[in-house]
């Protein structure tokens, strides 16, 4: 394979639309790259640059173009489809600056065209969807009121995509290319003929479930860019059939290996430059690698193998990391757990004893008051008595006191009831002389 990985130094200009964040740095990097050359979304005769972390998605040049890596996801390859590389010619966007949302939509209104034999092009499209800045100089699709829906299933979440691009030599691909800019409105570019309906209405006769959103491999996406010449067509519909990589594949190995952001340069690779008399001088400098074995079917195939065993190998080596990291974060969890038992136990048992005293301070306490109030219920009963005591000692001194008045009185009274008896007598006897008379 011809296609390399050059680290030939060029002028970046920053022209900072995007901030240096992490959703926005870099982290293709060249083992990513090198698995995007395998899947051959692109000629053998492309340049691809090295990993730079210092790079930004909007850092231009006038030797290297910055793809997403998000398009090739879906199974577009480079020369894009003619639908697709007009929408980007008329609207003037560089590719990083498209959502993927857009990328989805494009991509399924390509296939329906070959499909269906239709000729959905960028004015049917502005007839339905208006062009809106999203974020920082991202732009989105936006489906105008009432306009119908033309392909269902675009619209879902899609995380980390933006930290995934990589730059291209401008001299080893076809086609024209422009830096970021602000897109015009999307009507001023496109005026809208009387085919634009009829084209839309024949759109939508198909099924809806038809015009929906399947993600594919590089296999299913029809190839028709005006770009091609008959040459690069005949090598791009090779490279389709003998690709050992669909496009899934490549987004499954680009999600197992995603390493932590770093901003300081990668170290250099060794590298070989070959000169002998009979072979041309090379420009740059390539790195020796498989790559640079002819083109064999062997080979090619055994590279092909290679390329597999080593994408699983990581994905197998990222699976017994992750089992690892789980097995120490189980352990740290059922120490913590262990030591959380511990102190749970420890404090229920001071709990207990706390509330065992506390009950003993209660009985106390109650006891204590228990005793005072029979104590003071004892002086009082005392201090009672005492004074009933008092009481009935004074009523006994004038019971006495009574009981010798009366008896005294008693006394004078029997000497007086004594006299009268005798003159009563003394009567009673001339009155009994008296009757017997």
């Amino acid at each position: 394979m011809s296609n390399s990985i050059s680290s030939e130094a060029s002028d970046f200009v920053d022209q900072n639309v995007l901030p240096y964040t992490d959703q926005n740095a870099c982290i293709f990097d060249d083992d990513h790259i090198e698995v995007m050359q395998s899947s051959r979304a692109f000629s053998e005769e492309t340049v691809f640059r090295r990993y730079d972390p210092a790079l930004k998605a909007d850092h231009s040049s006038n030797k290297w173009v910055c793809f997403p890596e998000y398009p090739f996801s879906l199974g577009l390859s480079f020369p894009f489809p003619t639908l697709i590389s007009e929408f980007f010619r008329i609207t003037r966007l560089c590719y990083p600056q498209l959502m993927p949302m857009d990328w989805r939509l494009l991509v399924t209104l390509h296939k329906l065209n070959h499909k269906y034999g239709l000729n959905i092009g960028v004015a049917e499209i502005s007839s339905s969807y208006q062009l809106r800045t999203h974020g920082y100089s991202r732009f989105l699709l936006h489906r105008r009121p009432g306009a119908p829906i033309l392909v269902h299933g675009v619209t879902m979440n899609e995380e980390e995509w933006r930290d995934k691009f990589f730059f291209v030599k401008r001299s080893s691909i076809p086609g024209e290319f422009l830096f970021l800019l602000v897109a015009p409105k999307f009507e001023s570019l496109i005026t809208e003929n009387q085919d634009t309906q009829q084209k839309i209405q024949s759109l939508l006769r198909i099924e809806e479930r038809e015009r929906k959103f399947v993600p594919s491999s590089k296999e299913n996406i029809p190839i028709s860019s005006s770009s091609h010449s008959v040459s690069s067509e005949q090598s791009q519909a090779q490279m389709t059939s003998e690709s050992a990589f669909d496009l899934e594949d490549l987004t499954d190995f680009l999600t197992i290996k995603k390493e932590k952001i770093s901003h300081v340069p990668p170290k250099a690779r060794i590298m070989h430059t070959r000169s002998t008399k009979t072979s041309k001088k090379r420009k740059g400098a390539d790195t020796v690698n498989v790559d640079d074995i002819p083109d064999f079917p062997a080979v090619d195939l055994l590279h092909k193998v290679i390329s597999k065993i080593s994408s699983d190998k990581e994905a197998y080596e990222k699976q017994i990391e992750d089992i690892e990291d789980q097995r120490k974060i189980a352990a740290a969890k059922a120490n913590h757990y262990e030591k959380e038992n511990s102190k749970l136990k420890k404090q229920i048992k001071d709990n207990e004893a706390a509330h065992k005293l506390k009950v003993k301070e209660i009985i106390e306490g109650t006891k204590k008051s228990v005793a005072a109030a029979i104590l003071k219920a004892k002086i009082q009963m005392a201090e009672n008595l005492a004074k009933l005591t008092g009481d009935m000692a004074e009523t006994s001194d004038a019971a006495v006191k009574t009981a010798s008045v009366v008896e005294t009185s008693k006394v004078a009274g029997g000497e007086d009831v004594g006299a009268g008896g005798g003159e009563e007598g003394v009567a009673m006897g001339d009155e009994d002389r008296f009757e017997k008379v």
